[in-house]
């Protein structure tokens, strides 16, 4: 009955925003590990595919049969895992500075105290942000349940048009319930938002097109040669493989909210590639073919048929990830609830 109730909530049209009450979700992660820890990750990784990237790009800045890197959706998508990892590393570093540094200046404390209409107090700190009475519709009462993880957090947040938590003195870290509607989330936090759904649907996308589609072509191509190169299997395992494996330990870390309706991002992202491959392929309509057989706009019904399967693969998709963020809900409430 309750996962009913927080599956039928997830339909409210408010669902479609970036409304949030809090901004650290999108910078911790999920589990009670050091934070130093976790910066580190997000560094390396984010170093790691910026390295391969670049490498992509000078080693061969056209792909096969002469187009143009750039013009494909696989470097489209590799990109955008770029730039969510490198964006979400600097509002990482960003935002636990600003944290231990107002950590400091209020003498260490780290805990925060939840105040109460009836009087009562209780002190969390864990990675979660968002009650889970709040985010179902439900006034909140007794001991919050959070979306992000077990009971209660420094920033405890709501859904923007449902009693809010607010910090009422930054000296005593002291929340408090609110009829306020807020969104505290920044910007920056909302761009790393809108990134992080868009990888959620096209990288294990890219990933299943080329393996299942493409990449016996280009073995085939490779064996009128009588060789593979190395090089070529390991930028196509990066740009095809890893991409997706990133980003499933993307959504096990990090303590993004997944929404099933945000499945809109990808949805427009998928858009845009298409509006620029009929550009592209309007230039020279017999070569410019990035993708024979699935994105060729000299078979419009083909190309069409597969568009629509996509749109499927996408809410499919995004409705699976919801699931795999709820299972990790339940495993942090069960196993986790300790305070960091």
């Amino acid at each position: 009955m309750g996962f009913l109730h927080t599956l039928r909530e997830e339909f409210r049209v408010k669902k479609f925003g970036l409304r949030f009450s809090s901004h650290r979700c999108f910078y911790r992660c999920q589990w009670p590990i050091h934070p130093g820890i976790f910066l580190t990750y997000r560094v390396i990784v984010a170093l790691y595919t910026l390295t391969w990237f670049l490498y992509t790009m000078l080693r061969s800045p056209f792909g096969g049969r002469g187009h143009f890197q750039l013009a494909y959706l696989t470097i489209w998508t590799y990109i955008a895992l770029v730039i969510h990892l490198i964006w979400a590393a600097n509002v990482a570093i960003l935002c636990y500075c600003q944290s231990r540094t107002k950590q400091l200046s209020d003498g260490g404390k780290e805990d925060a105290i939840i105040s109460r209409n009836d009087g009562q107090k209780e002190t969390y700190d864990n990675p979660a942000y968002q009650t889970q009475e709040a985010d179902d519709g439900a006034e909140p009462k007794g001991t919050p349940t959070l979306e992000n993880g077990s009971n209660g957090s420094k920033e405890l947040a709501t859904d923007s048009t449902l009693p809010a938590v607010v910090i009422t003195s930054p000296q005593s870290n002291t929340i408090e319930f609110t009829d306020t509607d807020t969104d505290l989330t920044r910007w920056f936090s909302k761009v790393s938002w809108v990134l992080f759904n868009i990888l959620l649907a096209w990288a294990p996308i890219v990933t299943a097109i080329y393996y299942g589609a493409l990449h016996k072509y280009i073995l085939a191509y490779f064996d009128t040669l009588s060789y593979f190169p190395t090089s070529v299997y390991v930028t196509d395992l990066h740009l095809h493989g890893l991409n997706s494996l990133i980003v499933f330990i993307e959504i096990i870390l990090a303590a993004f909210p997944i929404r099933i309706l945000h499945f809109i991002y990808p949805l427009t992202y998928g858009i845009v590639y298409v509006i620029w491959s009929v550009i592209y392929w309007s230039v020279d309509p017999q070569n410019n073919v990035l993708y024979p057989g699935i994105l060729d706009w000299n078979t419009p019904g083909t190309t069409v048929l597969v568009m629509i399967g996509v749109l499927v693969v996408i809410f499919v998709l995004q409705f699976i990830w919801f699931l795999v963020h709820r299972i990790k809900m339940f495993i942090f409430k069960r196993y986790c609830s300790s305070p960091l």
